[in-house]
């Protein structure tokens, strides 16, 4: 719950990642030895951002194993969430080698860049844990944890009484299901999981920054606009297509003008996403740059973002986007870790992957009028966020 997490943000994404790192029958070498042995892997991390929105309080863990091996696979990883033991030595490992990723993001432009879009949307009070830290108060707050506040979190709020579980592959479900109930059955946390809510916040005032890394070779920019929406609102279908129009696709209108137009970024993107529960969407766009060319790039993006919501999509544009993103789609269905991954995040809000079906039927039907029509709905070119950052 908001209250139970209050003040501990640093302290979470240490937690996750110490979780890997010894338990009460097996060391982290014994541990790393004993996955290899099955063929398998084991990931996790709290906290991790999912398409930009950030969902506090949520361990996403991901299994690769087969047939033969994955009971064993899912029985090390219930010791391995149920009885971590978080050594002295390993917790210093973990939380020096967290603050060593924080100093090198420091002089990292892509890093910075939208590290501060998205402080800048976070306004929320700094102990809150859906407060997005700048990357300098990351790193004095990773130096503040201490090892007993990790082992009192995984005592208080470590359970499996709201856990999602997706298998995806060659197994047999009876005998997962089996497993699954021995190993976690029993696990209840003595504090009950409690979601918080992210709404969009009112009152972030639009503008430009711009971030200094000298001697940095290459620069990176960023736009983002941030407006209520979820992706239930009947407008998030044209959203999804727009976007993939604008930034999300190898055709895309960012990477024809500034790549392959005009010559001025490396590599442009965008990206789209909408909460299924709160009314909060982003859309966001980035280029990797030379520092000469950042004020000609940034421009270039600004002119691009502020003529799609101008004019939308003509229907030439609209029928190839529709099939790039079939067709994308279509590949990500084919990926078993995509498929488990988002079957796990639809059970947690009791969908299934009809609701991916219904979006796909949806954008299909969308003319070029709709789609302009949902984009000025939602999209203000005089709200955009904008950050520069390089040797500038």
């Amino acid at each position: 719950s908001l209250e139970t997490l209050r003040g501990k943000n640093a302290a979470l994404p240490i937690l996750g990642d110490l979780l890997m790192r010894g338990t009460t029958h097996h060391t982290y070498q014994e541990i790393r030895d004993r996955l290899d042995a099955l063929k398998s892997e084991i990931e996790m991390g709290i906290g991790r951002p999912r398409g930009g929105v950030w969902q506090a309080g949520v361990l996403p863990v991901s299994v690769t194993s087969d047939h033969e091996h994955l009971p064993a696979v899912l029985e090390l990883l219930g010791e391995i969430l149920r009885e971590p033991t978080f050594p002295e030595a390993e917790f210093e490992i973990v939380k020096g080698e967290r603050i060593t990723a924080l100093e090198r993001q420091r002089h990292d432009p892509t890093a910075l860049t939208f590290n501060a879009l998205f402080h800048r949307i976070s306004s929320w009070p700094k102990d809150d844990p859906r407060y997005v830290p700048t990357i300098e108060e990351a790193i004095e707050g990773t130096q503040g944890v201490e090892r007993d506040l990790l082992v009192t979190l995984h005592h208080d709020l470590f359970g499996a009484q709201s856990a999602q579980l997706a298998v995806v592959g060659d197994f047999d479900p009876e005998e997962i299901l089996a497993v699954v109930e021995k190993t976690f059955g029993d696990w209840r946390a003595p504090v009950p999981y409690v979601r918080i809510p992210s709404p969009f916040r009112e009152g972030v005032a639009p503008g430009e920054e711009t971030i200094r890394t000298p001697d940095k070779k290459m620069a990176m920019i960023g736009m983002l606009l941030n407006f209520p929406m979820t992706d239930t609102d009947p407008d998030y279908p044209a959203l999804v297509i727009a976007n993939h129009r604008l930034g999300g696709s190898a055709s895309s209108r960012l990477l024809e003008r500034l790549r392959q137009k005009e010559g001025l970024s490396y590599g442009a993107f965008s990206f789209f996403n909408a909460s299924p529960l709160d009314p909060n969407a982003i859309l966001a766009a980035g280029a990797i740059c030379a520092p000469q060319n950042v004020e000609r790039a940034m421009a270039a993006m600004r002119e691009e973002i502020t003529k799609l919501i101008a004019e939308g999509l003509d229907a030439q544009e609209l029928a190839e986007a529709k099939e790039s993103y079939a067709l994308r789609q279509r590949n990500l269905l084919a990926d078993d870790d995509f498929v488990a991954m988002a079957l796990a995040e639809a059970l947690s809000i009791d969908r299934t992957l009809a609701f991916i079906e219904r979006l796909q039927a949806e954008i299909e039907r969308l003319t070029p009028k709709a789609v302009h029509a949902a984009i000025q709905r939602h999209l203000d070119p005089d709200r955009i966020l904008a950050v520069r950052a390089g040797d500038l």
